[in-house]
């Protein structure tokens, strides 16, 4: 008898500006740094809370990149955080900082149970704005990162530019109707001219991206 799929849980979104909002890491190790620079790059300045920190974690303080409370985590520390990351090596640590956050109705992170806290990351590959996720609500993080590894591979440098490119181009997209559009996008990344897309001169890939736009609205029409 096979057994049934569990139901999809969860609610994927994607915080993409972090100034000005609270957020707080408790840890400083290896998996606090990687929490810490996913916070930076979104924005924030987060509050780390560590009587040590990794090499980079204290390069960026030093950068002022991050508030450092050089010592172990005491309750009243999540005050004013609305996102915080449990990243201690001490499991029972994460439970009381968990606990905390639940109380003050902040979201959390546990890295050493995922179930405990409200909210998890999902395995990434970032190409410039592209964002590719991969996750396993918490259940199998080797999973996630052989699924990412394997998105590294197919998705290189070069998407990177394939969504700048995008962007100038936006507005006439618009234009289209949807069907021309998914179209646009669909010869577009199939073209040979993918390739130029690897070096910093793309005049050859807009120029290409350009004459594709204008043939789909001559052949297609306007939305």
């Amino acid at each position: 008898m096979d057994t049934p799929v569990p139901a999809p849980s969860g609610y994927p979104i994607v915080l993409t500006d972090l100034s000005g909002v609270g957020c707080t890491v408790i840890g400083g190790g290896s998996v606090a740094e990687r929490k810490v620079d996913g916070l930076i790059a979104a924005g924030a300045r987060p509050r780390v809370v560590s009587p040590t920190l990794t090499p980079k974690l204290r390069a960026w303080r030093d950068q002022g990149k991050l508030e450092h409370h050089p010592r172990c985590y005491r309750r009243g520390d999540l005050e004013g955080s609305l996102l915080t990351v449990a990243a201690s090596s001490d499991a029972d640590t994460n439970r009381e900082v968990a606990a905390e956050a639940d109380r003050l109705g902040a979201l959390v992170n546990v890295v050493t149970a995922s179930g405990e806290g409200s909210f998890h990351t999902p395995a990434t590959v970032r190409r410039g704005e592209l964002l590719l996720s991969v996750s396993t609500a918490g259940t199998n993080p080797s999973l996630a990162a052989h699924i990412r590894r394997d998105l590294e591979d197919r998705y290189g440098p070069e998407y990177a530019h394939l969504v700048a490119l995008g962007k100038t181009l936006r507005d006439d997209l618009k234009r289209l109707s949807r069907e021309a559009r998914c179209r646009f996008w669909r010869e577009l990344t199939d073209s040979p001219d993918m390739a130029d897309l690897d070096s910093d001169d793309l005049t050859t890939a807009r120029a290409h991206a350009r004459g594709l736009l204008l043939g789909l609205a001559r052949a297609v029409g306007p939305v």
